[in-house]
């Protein structure tokens, strides 16, 4: 019995090394790179709008997720996150911070966009996938 524990536990085997489903690490907080006169208005994340893209991070069913909000015709980030929705034994999701927003939009009507990493190891390899997310809801690989 010892010998079997010892063995699994040397392999590297089981829900150690596996993200669960639910959300990976923490919360990453984009209202820093927010002007100090548009901070205030910046809502909680519970009362923004959500955004999901589901996507497929090496065999984990996944989901971006990110808080948006309006202010007039600007749009800002205030939140993203990744969430495991269906786990894959051995592979282990991880975020890789954001870079800062830019403007994808117009002086007279910021929608600000932000690159976005999630970096996954399986024990053999690793590898990362990018995507742009907006604070129009739209998101995509890059």
């Amino acid at each position: 019995m010892i010998l079997a524990v010892l063995f699994v536990g040397a392999c590297g085997g089981g829900s150690s090394t596996t993200s669960p489903p639910g959300p990976v690490a923490m919360v990453e907080d984009l209202r820093r790179h927010l002007d100090a006169a548009v901070l205030p208005k910046a809502p909680a994340d519970a009362k923004a709008t959500r955004n999901e893209l589901a996507t497929d991070v090496h065999g984990v069913a996944a989901k971006l997720v990110w808080y948006t909000f309006a202010d007039g015709p600007n749009k800002y980030l205030l939140s993203v996150h990744w969430e495991v929705v269906t786990a894959k034994d051995g592979v282990m999701l991880e975020p890789l911070a954001s870079l800062n927003p830019t403007n994808a939009g117009t002086a007279a009507a910021i929608v600000e966009t932000v690159p976005t990493r999630v970096r996954w190891r399986d024990g053999r390899s690793m590898g990362e996938l990018s995507f742009r997310i907006d604070a129009s809801g739209t998101a995509a690989p890059i």
